[in-house]
């Protein structure tokens, strides 16, 4: 493969996981497990994880 078509795609993973990273920290708790163990999973089965994540790690603003 060229470099030329990996680029956007590896850049679009680091803006992913980055992204996933900056709201987790940013957030005060997160529901189900701690922040590093979230982080891991977001990582680790990317882009399922970070899915995971959004959907029932992240502690809403109603729920405060």
């Amino acid at each position: 493969m060229s470099l030329k078509l990996l680029l956007p795609l590896i850049l679009a993973v680091f803006f992913y996981i980055s992204l996933c990273g900056y709201t987790l920290f940013k957030s005060q708790r997160t529901r189900h497990f701690s922040k590093w163990v979230w982080l891991i999973i977001c990582v680790v089965s990317m882009p399922l994880g970070g899915l995971l994540y959004f959907v029932y790690g992240k502690e809403r603003e109603e729920e405060k």
